[in-house]
């Protein structure tokens, strides 16, 4: 804004009167006259950006030609930046969510994490695999009620998933009892299905007890076959099944957790999610 004159009455019409709005230190765009009762001598022009430096490329191998949706805020004195890792289909076509941080805004250092690995490399800035990775918009929750573990939320994906983290670098999928049905990232699952009391054909009879479904999602880190997807996996068994009340979150993925699951719940049958081979499923490592 070019300012011809000082000129300008910050003031807010209230009910029963004109009072001054104080706006204590914070900065204000006068992009309307919200905020300005008149203007003496005074005009509003928009200023157009100018470039300066680069503040960093995205010019990492898993970043790729199409790196968009990026996110920035302060936090602490830090500068925060989420953004999109992706490359076009001619690079495979490739969505990740990576991070950046600055403590200017202006010099900025993209930190070897170790958590998700590149083509065999594991010095990457990537904290985010899972679904959502195509428009990753996390924010810092400043509410004094804020859980300690989820001081970082993000909204993310299409559908919308909610996902959560104590640190803005180490994140997982969130869940609600009744509204969302992730958090771990290892979901396992124990449905109870209603069954009809008019059911049609005599055949199809409710059991005398509910019927429940256990569900194990096994990840195991490597394989020979390759590594699981587990946040994927989970994502949409969760999908599958969301109509469903009667859900119960355990923690499988172990052979062991499975036979206790088996037990304590008394399903119709397993659903096995995971690796295997004949004769053999390939369970997490306990």
């Amino acid at each position: 804004m070019r300012i011809a004159s000082i000129g300008i009455a910050l003031m807010i019409c209230l009910e029963g009167g004109t009072q001054v709005l104080d706006i204590g230190s914070r900065l204000e765009l006068f992009v309307d006259d919200y905020l300005i009762e008149s203007m003496t001598g005074v005009t509003q022009e928009l200023q157009h950006p100018v470039p300066q430096e680069v503040a960093f490329s995205f010019d990492n191998p898993w970043e790729g030609d199409t790196s968009f949706y990026v996110t920035v805020f302060q936090d602490d004195g830090l500068v925060r930046c989420y953004f999109r890792g992706s490359g076009s289909a001619a690079e495979g076509g490739h969505q990740l969510t990576c991070y950046a941080e600055s403590p200017d805004g202006i010099s900025w250092t993209r930190p070897a994490l170790g958590l998700h690995e590149w083509e065999g490399n594991n010095a990457t800035n990537i904290i985010w695999t899972g679904p959502g990775t195509h428009n990753f918009a996390p924010c810092l929750d400043t509410s004094p009620d804020c859980k300690p573990e989820e001081r970082y939320k993000a909204l993310a994906g299409g559908p919308l998933v909610a996902l959560s983290s104590p640190d803005g670098i180490h994140w997982e999928l969130m869940r609600d009892e009744e509204e969302f049905l992730l958090r771990e990232a290892r979901i396992d699952l124990a449905r109870t299905v209603p069954i009809s009391e008019n059911a049609a054909s005599d055949s199809l009879k409710p059991p005398d007890r509910p019927m429940k479904l256990v569900v194990c999602v096994a990840a195991p880190d490597r394989t020979e076959t390759g590594s699981l997807n587990h946040e994927a996996e989970s994502y949409r068994l969760a999908r599958a099944i969301h109509d469903y009340s009667g859900v119960h979150f355990t923690e499988l993925g172990e052979a062991e957790e499975l036979v206790e699951a088996i037990v304590e719940h008394q399903p119709i049958g397993v659903h096995f999610s995971g690796h295997g081979m004949p004769g053999a499923l390939l369970f997490e490592s306990g």
